[in-house]
């Protein structure tokens, strides 16, 4: 249901707010930034820096994988 809500919000936002959200989201992003709505910012947005003046296209995907790495580090056997 969250994620219905989420999905129907950023179609309703006008583009000037969509950086606002994503601050609230966790995304770090500097000065004078223009970020498409249709840009994917992954499961874990708090992970992500913008510096000033950068602009994302639309479709771009940003990945993270600090999940990833943290899994599989924990599930690695260790060599004696």
């Amino acid at each position: 249901m969250r994620n219905i809500f989420e999905s129907i919000y950023k179609k309703l936002i006008p583009m000037n707010k969509y950086p606002n959200y994503l601050q609230k989201k966790g995304v770090k992003i500097g000065k004078e930034c223009e970020i498409y709505k249709s840009a994917s910012f992954g499961s874990e947005p708090y992970l992500i820096t913008l510096g000033n003046h950068v602009r994302i296209n639309e479709g771009v995907q940003l990945k993270t994988y600090k999940t990833f790495f943290s899994r599989w580090i924990g599930t690695r056997k260790r060599r004696s």
